[in-house]
């Protein structure tokens, strides 16, 4: 079977000379479709680097990235295209507007791909309610506590018919039993079809993975088949 998702000897470079950072250097990740990987490693690993260059938000400075077994453009049309419709994204920063409502938020990615406003809003609504703030719906960024916006970045990212979910961090601002939620949600979407990439520092959210791929330094170090919680915490140190 093709993977849905494949970065072939991917590299990339931040700054020159004595400033010059090898964030990652000849990766290669392939996630089929159904397949929840998570990508784990210490601080500066180069994990949010590779969520940046699987949709496209980054370029490599070496090797390509594909997605369904074709190249990811990278001029700004067809790039912006293909991540409306193909992948959605849970941000660290989470990247809320704050001058729009939690609901229109999530409906955002609906709308710009083309899906007119109520029926994208309808939506919106089930994906918020699916994690839990649905009745935040008409509240802006501001007035949510940080666990309140992941969430809504959660639904956010889950919400149409991507085929593609990079999340990165996305239970950091939760507590143990809501980010248990959090990947149950992102769990049933890969027994879907969905094929999801979760860069984490969690082991217990590594435990719900397929697949954990452990990177250090820009290098993918090991693998292993799913981890039960503390596993993973040996492998860091």
């Amino acid at each position: 079977m093709s993977a849905a998702l494949e970065l072939v000897d991917v590299s990339r470079i931040y700054g020159g000379g004595r400033a010059r950072v090898a964030a990652l250097q000849g990766v290669s990740l392939a996630a089929r479709a159904g397949e929840l990987v998570c990508v784990m490693g210490p601080s500066g690993c180069g994990k949010s680097t590779l969520l940046a260059l699987a949709g496209g938000l980054e370029a490599p400075d070496a090797g390509s990235v594909l997605i369904g077994g074709q190249p990811l453009g990278y001029g700004a049309r067809e790039r912006a295209l293909r991540l409306q419709r193909q992948v959605g994204f849970v941000f660290q920063e989470l990247n809320l507007l704050r001058d729009l409502t939690a609901l229109e938020n999530v409906a955002l990615p609906l709308e710009l791909a083309g899906m007119a406003r109520r029926t994208a809003r309808v939506s919106a609504e089930d994906a918020l309610d699916r994690v839990g703030v649905r009745d935040l719906a008409d509240a802006f960024p501001a007035d949510l506590s940080g666990g309140e916006q992941q969430r809504v970045a959660i639904a956010r990212g889950l919400i149409g018919e991507r085929r593609v979910l990079l999340a990165d961090e996305p239970t950091g601002a939760l507590d143990s039993l809501t980010g248990e939620l959090v990947m149950g949600l992102i769990r049933a979407r890969c027994e879907s079809g969905v094929t999801a990439v979760v860069a984490t520092h969690d082991a217990g959210v590594a435990a719900f993975a397929d697949r954990v791929v452990f990177l250090r330094d820009g290098s993918v170090v090991g693998e292993s088949r799913g981890v039960q919680p503390g596993v993973a915490a040996v492998e860091l140190t």
